[in-house]
């Protein structure tokens, strides 16, 4: 009996290609494949990184021909994996120790580019070779944000000022932009074709059109629209976390992902109004604000945008998968789940990495990979159910 279960593993983002998508658990540094039509999990890796600490190890992915890359977060190397041989190779970053990247990355001919937040460089992937071909260093005494991809330019915000660094791919070059907000950080960045939108540390959205160096703030937020630190006190103090986690364009629609309020937020392209988009049940409680401090990872991760109309969020609260229809502006939970056989060779991963010779229970493999409720999961150990399985006629 497959464990179907109403939460799922949470992750930093899922790499789709076809009815596929490929992500690495946040908490345990394995890699898994995900069928989208069924919503069960298809094949699983785990990622043989030296460190015992899996925690955001390599929590990015993305795939190209038979090989999956998988890039690191605290890790100080990038992971490949090849479908075929069912084998991993690994190159290093020369990257300082224990900093922990929340990278964006893109496929450019030959190559992977991958801008990492909280450093200061971008870093260029030989995709045939498997190396590094090198390092740009983008700014000086500063580190990036986030950034975007727009033509043959990446554009960054950086994490201390409101300077846009812009990146020319094919020359090389770096050049800077000064916004007139000087006194306000940036922390999102997105392009709709014709302006840049970005969320920031303030209860306001800009909007910044390069060509003609036009600069708007947004702040009339709808009514129920409020900020909810950590301990889940109201309109607090914002200086130390962004409002928004992500910014994002999705069919007609600008959306703001937040890090630390209920609601999330859409933008006409047009007249720049916006709106709240309801969940229902997605209200703080004192156990998702736990889980928000302990995992880090604010109210929502966004897993995955497709065929520019559908988001796939992780949700804090619920610990499910919820899927954005941006073109009908609905919504729905996905019924995601580990077959059986993935979720024994999770237990066996974890029994051989941490407890060699001592039996593991379901729940607390769950644990491990970051399954936070465990309704319909069977307290025997790993062991014994392995055992039941080999033995049944």
């Amino acid at each position: 009996m497959d464990n179907r279960d109403e939460t799922f593993i949470w992750s930093d983002g899922w790499w789709i290609e076809g009815s596929n998508a490929w992500f690495v658990c946040g908490m345990s540094n394995v890699l898994f494949c995900i069928d989208l039509n069924t919503g069960s999990c298809e094949d699983i890796a785990y990622i043989p990184d030296p460190d015992d600490n899996t925690y955001r190890q390599t929590p990015f992915c993305l795939k190209y021909d038979r090989d999956i890359f998988c890039i690191p977060g605290f890790g100080q190397n990038i992971w490949i994996y090849n479908l075929d041989n069912k084998q991993f190779v690994s190159i290093s970053i020369d990257k300082p120790e224990r900093l922990q990247l929340t990278s964006q990355f893109w496929i450019w001919g030959d190559s992977v580019l991958i801008v990492p937040a909280n450093w200061n460089k971008i870093i260029e992937v030989s995709i045939s070779k498997k190396t590094i071909k090198n390092y740009y260093t983008v700014c000086m005494e500063d580190t990036i944000k986030k950034a975007v991809l727009t033509g043959d330019n990446i554009y960054m915000v950086s994490s201390s000022s409101s300077r846009i660094y812009q990146f020319d791919i094919v020359t090389k070059k770096t050049r800077m932009h000064i916004l007139p907000c000087a006194e306000k950080k940036l922390a999102t960045i997105c392009f709709d074709g014709k302006k840049f939108w970005m969320g920031g540390y303030q209860k306001e959205v800009y909007i910044w059109e390069k060509e003609s160096n036009k600069f708007m703030t947004i702040d009339n937020f709808p009514i129920d629209f409020s900020l909810k630190d950590i301990m889940g006190n109201i309109d607090s103090d914002r200086t130390k976390r962004p409002v928004f986690k992500y910014s994002i364009v999705v069919g007609e629609y600008i959306w703001f992902i937040p890090t630390q309020a209920d609601k999330i937020i859409y933008a006409d392209k047009e007249n720049a109004t916006l709106f709240s988009f309801e969940i229902c049940d997605e209200e703080e409680t004192e156990e998702s604000i736990f889980l928000n401090q302990l995992w880090t990872i604010a109210n929502y991760l966004l897993e995955y945008v497709r065929d520019n109309r559908y988001i796939g969020l992780f949700s804090a609260k619920s610990g499910r998968i919820l899927e954005i229809d941006a073109r009908n502006l609905s919504y729905q939970w996905k019924d995601c789940y580990l077959k059986d056989k993935y979720f024994f060779q999770c237990g066996n991963i974890y029994r051989q990495m941490y407890y060699e010779g001592v039996d593991d229970d379901l729940y607390g493999v769950a644990c491990r990979i970051g399954i936070k409720k465990t309704n319909n999961l069977h307290s025997d150990s790993i062991g014994t159910q392995i055992h039941k399985k080999t033995t049944e006629g």
